[in-house]
C-alpha cells in the first residue's frame, strides 16, 4: 500500500491538469501534518516567459489571507491590555515574522522580477485558458485594506508559521500556558470559535470564525472563493471519513488565488498558492483533492472534472452578462449633453471619490481621478452609463472579474433637471449612492437631497 507521501507526489498529473484547465500559469503547494513537513511541489511558473519554476520559496501575493493573521494580532493586544502605537505592518514584523524566522513573508511590496528573486509575476486567464500579465498587486501599509490583504508569502514560511499557530491552538484548547511570550497566536480560542453560521442549514457544523471558515468534515469546504458561483453545488469532501473540523479561507486577489486548510486535530495544514486569477479557482480544488488524500477518504471527488465544468461556466457567464444587459437595454433613449455629467462624484463618508471628465467628446471615469487606470463609459439608456468590458478586456486592466450587471451600471440621479449624483452597485451586492461635487465661490459642497 502506497505510502501518505507517495500518494501526494501521485497527485501531481492530477493537479497540473487543474491548472491547466483553470488558466493558471504556477502554484505551489506544502503538506503539514503532525507537525512536521511531509510534502511540498511546484508546478507550472512564476513567471510564463522565460519559463521560471514555481517552487516552495516562490513569493506570491497572500492577500485575503492576511484576514487572519490580523485577527490573531488583535488577539494580543487584547490578551496584553495594549495599544502598540505601531502600525499593522510593522506590528506584525516585530512581533510575528522576524521572531519566528519568516525568510520570504513581507509587509512591503515584493522587489524585483520574478528571476534571482523568486518572486511570482500576476496573471488573470483569458477566455481561451491562456494568461495575460498584470501588475502585482499590493495593499501597502498605509493602505485601508492592508489588514485583509496586505502580507506576501511563500509556502516554506506558511508551513512554519501555521505550526507555530496549530501548536498554539493545541496548547490553550487544551488550558496550557507553554504559548512563546511573544507569539502572535494568543487568544486562539476566540479567533478559532465559531461566532457565525454560513452556508444552509446542515447537522454538520459550517460557520466563521475571526478570519477562519470552520467546516465539521464530511462537508464542503468553499463557503468563500470563487468556485461556489461556478458549479451547482459544492463537493463533499472526506467522504467516508471520521468527523473532524477544518478551518479554511481563500485568498484571491486580482493577479493570484490561494488557499488554507487546516486539521487542528491532526495539527495538520495544506497549503496552496497560485499565481493567477483564473477561470475557476484551482486553489480550492487542489486543496480539497490534497485534503482527500490527507484523510484517506475511500470516496475521493474527481476534481479535474469539477475544473472543467467550474471553467467553462466562468467563460459562459461573461457571454450571459453582455446578452442580458444587452436585452435589458431602452432603445431609442438619448443621454443629457455629455458637459452636464461632468464632475467628482463623491461617496456618503467624503473620503473617496469617482471623476467623471470628457475626453475627445467621450465620457471617461476615474477612481480618485488616477488617470492611468480609466474607463469609458457609453450611454446605455436615459441617464444610465455602461463600462462594460468583454472577459479578455477585463483581464487585461487586471480589474476584479465580476460576472453581475451591477458594478457595469452607472445611474446618474437627476432632479428637476440637474444631475445631483450617482447610484452604483460597485461590488454587485449594495447600491453605493455618490453625491456631485459643485465648485461655488471656490468651495466645495455636497449637493443633498439624495434619497
Amino acid at each position: 500500500m502506497a505510502t501518505l507521501i507517495e500518494r501526494f507526489q501521485a497527485l501531481g498529473p492530477s493537479i497540473s491538469r487543474v491548472l491547466s484547465a483553470s488558466g493558471s500559469a504556477g502554484a505551489a503547494i506544502g503538506v503539514l501534518h503532525h507537525g512536521k513537513v511531509i510534502h511540498t511541489a511546484g508546478y507550472g511558473f512564476r513567471d510564463v516567459d522565460p519559463e521560471l519554476k514555481m517552487d516552495e520559496e516562490t513569493v506570491v501575493s497572500f492577500f485575503l489571507l492576511t484576514n487572519a493573521m490580523t485577527a490573531s494580532t488583535v488577539g494580543v493586544l487584547v490578551k496584553e491590555n495594549s495599544v502598540s502605537g505601531l502600525a499593522l505592518g510593522r506590528f506584525l514584523d516585530q512581533r510575528s515574522l522576524k521572531p519566528l524566522g519568516m525568510t520570504r513573508m513581507s509587509v512591503v511590496h515584493p522587489e524585483g522580477e520574478g528571476g534571482e528573486e523568486n518572486i511570482s509575476e500576476g496573471y488573470v486567464a483569458l477566455s481561451d485558458g491562456s494568461t495575460t500579465r498584470i501588475e502585482r498587486p499590493f495593499a501597502g501599509d498605509d493602505k485601508i485594506m492592508f489588514g485583509a490583504m496586505g502580507v506576501n508569502s511563500c509556502v516554506k514560511d506558511l508551513l512554519t508559521i501555521y505550526g507555530v499557530l496549530l501548536h498554539a491552538a493545541a496548547d490553550q484548547f487544551s488550558g496550557g500556558t507553554t504559548v512563546m511570550k511573544d507569539s502572535l497566536f494568543k487568544q486562539i480560542q476566540t479567533v478559532f470559535s465559531a461566532h457565525t453560521p454560513t452556508g444552509n442549514p446542515t447537522l454538520l457544523n459550517r460557520s466563521y470564525g475571526f478570519g477562519w471558515h470552520r467546516s465539521q468534515l464530511p462537508n464542503q469546504v468553499g463557503a468563500s472563493g470563487e468556485n461556489k458561483r461556478l458549479i451547482l453545488s459544492m463537493p463533499i469532501i472526506a467522504r467516508g471519513t471520521n468527523s473532524t473540523t477544518v478551518l479554511y479561507h481563500d485568498g484571491n486577489s486580482t493577479a493570484s488565488q490561494n488557499w488554507i486548510i487546516l486539521v487542528p486535530e491532526a495539527h495538520s495544514a495544506i497549503i496552496v498558492l497560485t499565481n493567477t486569477m483564473a477561470n475557476c479557482d484551482a486553489s480550492n480544488w487542489i486543496a480539497c483533492m490534497l485534503l482527500d488524500t490527507l484523510l484517506d477518504s475511500p470516496d475521493k471527488n474527481d476534481f479535474e472534472d469539477l475544473s472543467i465544468i467550474a471553467a467553462k461556466k466562468n467563460v459562459d457567464m461573461w457571454k450571459e452578462l453582455h446578452s442580458s444587459l444587452e436585452k435589458g437595454q431602452k432603445p431609442g433613449t438619448t443621454p443629457k449633453p455629455l458637459g452636464r455629467y461632468v464632475g467628482k462624484y463623491w461617496n456618503n463618508f467624503g473620503n473617496w471619490y469617482l471623476e467623471v471628465y470628457l475626453e475627445a467628446d467621450e465620457l471617461r471615469m476615474a477612481f480618485q481621478s488616477d488617470r492611468e487606470y480609466v474607463h469609458a463609459l457609453r450611454h446605455y439608456h436615459n441617464d444610465i452609463f455602461t463600462l462594460l468590458l468583454m472577459q479578455d478586456e477585463n483581464a487585461e486592466i487586471g480589474r476584479y472579474p465580476s460576472t453581475g450587471p451591477g458594478p457595469w451600471l452607472l445611474k446618474f440621479v437627476v432632479e428637476e433637471d440637474t444631475i445631483k449624483g450617482m447610484n452604483w452597485n460597485s461590488n454587485g451586492v449594495e447600491m453605493n449612492i455618490f453625491r456631485k461635487v459643485v465648485l461655488l465661490f471656490s468651495s466645495l459642497y455636497f449637493q443633498r437631497n439624495l434619497q
